[in-house]
Formats: C-alpha cells, structure tokens, sequence
C-alpha cells in the first residue's frame, strides 16, 4: 500500500514534470509581418518615412526617426505632429525595450507634447547598408493599449 502511495505521487509529480517542459516560452515581443502601424495616443498611426542617423553623443549609435507623413528630400530634418524616436546600437542585432541600467532601451512615442515611453517589446535591425544608404528593421513597442507600434521598416541612412 504504502509502494502504490509512493508510486503514485512518483507518477503524478513527473506528468506535472514533463507537461511543464512541453509548455512553449512566450517572447516579449511579436513583430507582424507590415508596415508599421499602431495607436499614439489613442489615435491611427501608419508609417509613411523616416531617418537614420548617427548619434551626435555616439558614433557607434543610430538615432532613427519614424514619421506618419512625407518629407520634401530625404534627409530633411523634420518635427512632425506624431512618430516614435530611438537610438540603437550601430549594428544588426536584437535588442528588448527596457528600463533596466545596464541594457537601457526605449522607443519614444510621441503626438504634440506627449510623450510615451514604450519599455515592452524590441527592436531589431536587420540591415545597416552604407553602400546604398539605408536602415532595416521592425519593432514591436508597447506603452499601453492606446500607444503601441508594431511592424517593418526602412528608412534612408543620412549624414
């Protein structure tokens, strides 16, 4: 009797074992296959341009502008009513949004004078071409359910 008790919670501990193994781990993020879009303060965002640059603090940082709206050339320097701002590391890679010291990495969502923070999610870039001058990537950025991006881009790499 006491074998069966024993070989029962045996059994039942390695089910409850092996079904937790099973289980997939969630990412904190998930870029869709579009064109940026998403909600800044509660309103339609679409991507339409963007920059690249490099940093003026870093030279080994890119500062990339995304805007809802087009630009006379290229590199114009613009402040448009709405977007989102972030610097990344000059270099193809992964990088989760956070606000954490060591690994500070945060996309701005911005309309008008408010601005949100998005720390959940990531951004990866794909491609830094020089040659043609541009910048690839996607993000997936989150404040909260009223300011939010998620999607691909690619914008020119200017000086």
């Amino acid at each position: 009797m006491r074998n069966n008790r024993y070989f029962l919670t045996l059994s039942l501990g390695l089910i409850v074992f092996l079904s937790a193994c099973n289980n997939e781990v969630k990412l904190p993020y998930e870029f869709k296959s579009q064109p940026i879009q998403g909600l800044i303060d509660n309103q339609d965002w679409l991507f339409v341009e963007g920059v690249a640059r490099s940093s003026i603090f870093n030279e080994d940082t890119l500062f990339i502008q995304l805007f809802n709206e087009s630009r006379p050339t290229p590199c114009d320097y613009l402040i448009s009513e709405s977007g989102a701002r972030f610097t990344v590391p000059a270099q193809p890679g992964l990088y989760l949004l956070s606000s954490i010291a060591q690994s500070y990495q945060v996309i701005s969502l911005y309309r008008g004078e408010a601005e949100y923070p998005a720390l959940s999610g990531a951004i990866e870039i794909l491609q830094i071409d020089s040659v043609e001058g541009i910048v690839s990537g996607q993000i997936d950025a989150r404040y909260d359910g009223s300011n939010y991006l998620n999607g691909s881009f690619s914008v020119p790499l200017c000086n």
